[in-house]
């Protein structure tokens, strides 16, 4: 389904909308007619027509052959346009892995490749391995997912791996073209966007993700949408980064490892919950892979318990495993990309998938 946010009122506003449901309908079908097209989006064929050839005309859409519809002129017909802007999305690991993806408008993610950074200090690391995987790359937005807290233009407020990188932007430490549309968020933040919108929180507005990995770090989607807060520390609460925290993957007792987990979570999860009242809370990363079903389960008994005023909370384990990050700045990639060649009308991405090239 298409969804379509309007940035404005009046002739102007209605154009924009007419052209974005014209061009988010080309994208569902991949190809169509101006007479097919003029009957998905409720217009008329005289004014569908001039749209689609100012879609063509930007290369947002691809001429085809006219073809016969029936007496009188030829119809109009015209294929989607996947790769008219470039896009890219990286990955920053606070366990040293780097990820980068091409990224296209159908939210197709291609090329992938990996670089893991052996540094303790991420900061050389990090830089290094963005700088190898994004050489020849020449993009017209690229998003950048990381530990810490970054603001969504790539200011580093605070990142503990590379304290060097606060306070300077993403563009002038990894020595992006200035003319690049830059986008950046927690990595946390965007696996909850991808959990969300296509993993297990699919179809529900308001969720907590939480992240079980070195510590406890939460991804907060209101409305559909990511909650950053004021500072961009939304989810980073100091009860989530207990100093106590020793959760092991390498724990061979999986009972063990359960009770601990539960332990160390259902205090924090329940505070979080009594403040934002979410539909569903859903658990990610390695704790949550280690711990599983036994996992879920003791944890919404735990949580329910220091709950007395409500019932359990629905809580399910993340559908999208390591990939959720890389997948959520896909998500946004192809936000920031359609909102720029669309005049900046917001069209919900299609569900991302990845294609990876046997090894």
């Amino acid at each position: 389904m298409v969804v379509i946010r309007g940035i404005g009122n009046g002739a102007a506003g209605i154009r924009r909308r007419n052209v974005a449901s014209c061009w988010a309908t080309l994208r569902e079908a991949r190809e169509a007619s101006v007479a097919e097209i003029a009957r998905a989006v409720g217009l008329s064929r005289p004014t569908t027509q001039p749209i689609m050839r100012q879609l063509a005309a930007r290369g947002l859409a691809i001429p085809l052959p006219s073809f016969s519809e029936g007496p009188g002129r030829p119809g109009e017909r015209y294929a989607f346009a996947p790769r008219a802007t470039r896009m890219g999305c990286l990955v920053m690991e606070r366990v040293g892995i780097v990820t980068y993806g091409r990224v296209d408008l159908s939210s197709v993610v291609t090329a992938v490749r990996t670089i893991n950074v052996a540094d303790q200090d991420r900061d050389p690391g990090w830089r290094s391995a963005a700088l190898d995987l994004l050489t020849g790359e020449a993009l017209d937005v690229l998003v950048v997912a990381m530990p810490g807290l970054v603001t969504g233009e790539g200011d580093v407020v605070r990142v503990n791996a590379a304290p060097s990188w606060a306070g300077f932007n993403l563009r002038e430490l990894l020595n992006l073209d200035p003319t690049l549309q830059l986008g950046a968020e927690n990595h946390v933040n965007v696996a909850a966007l991808a959990e969300s919108r296509v993993g297990a929180g699919s179809g529900l507005g308001n969720q907590i993700y939480l992240h079980i990995a070195q510590g406890l770090k939460a991804g907060i989607v209101i409305d559909g949408e990511l909650l950053r807060g004021a500072s961009f520390a939304a989810g980073e609460g100091p009860n989530l980064a207990h100093p106590a925290w020793s959760f092991d993957p390498t724990e061979s007792n999986a009972a063990l490892l359960v009770d601990r987990l539960v332990g160390l979570v259902a205090a924090p999860l329940a505070q979080m919950i009594g403040t934002i009242d979410p539909e569903l809370i859903v658990l990610g990363g390695p704790g949550a892979d280690h711990g599983g079903p036994k996992l879920r389960k003791q944890l919404a008994a735990a949580v329910g318990a220091h709950l007395a005023a409500r019932a359990e909370p629905e809580i399910r384990l993340g559908e999208l495993g390591a990939e959720a990050a890389l997948l959520g700045a896909a998500i946004r990639a192809v936000e920031l990309g359609s909102a720029a060649i669309l005049d900046g009308e917001a069209v919900a991405p299609q569900p991302p998938t990845i294609e990876r090239t046997p090894s």
